[in-house]
């Protein structure tokens, strides 16, 4: 989706709030999003960034916005090792690999 409507992009980590352990980390886009979890890219807010939850793929926030994985999204396992997935807005783009 990039290049074709504007769009707000974030760096991300996401950690447990459970175990403080760094679940993954990564390229995000904004989006607005309907209730059957089809997205479009947005450039602002209509308020503040308000965590709702972290489902393992997109960062939900309040007001139905989320943040979208884009590129290249670590998932770490421990002692330096991981999977690394691709996506462009939100979808698996490419093969899964560990590092």
């Amino acid at each position: 989706m990039r290049g074709k409507e504007p769009a707000a992009f974030f760096d991300c980590s996401v950690y447990s709030d459970q175990t403080g352990s760094l679940l993954a980390e990564g390229a995000y886009i904004l989006g607005k999003c309907t209730p059957d979890t089809r997205c479009e890219p947005k450039a602002s807010l209509d308020s503040g960034l308000d965590f709702a939850y972290y489902d393992g793929v997109r960062i939900h926030l309040r007001n139905s916005y989320a943040l979208l994985p884009d590129g290249l999204i670590n998932y770490p396992f421990d002692d330096g090792h991981g999977k690394r997935i691709r996506y462009k807005f939100g979808v698996e783009d490419g093969a899964e690999h560990d590092y």
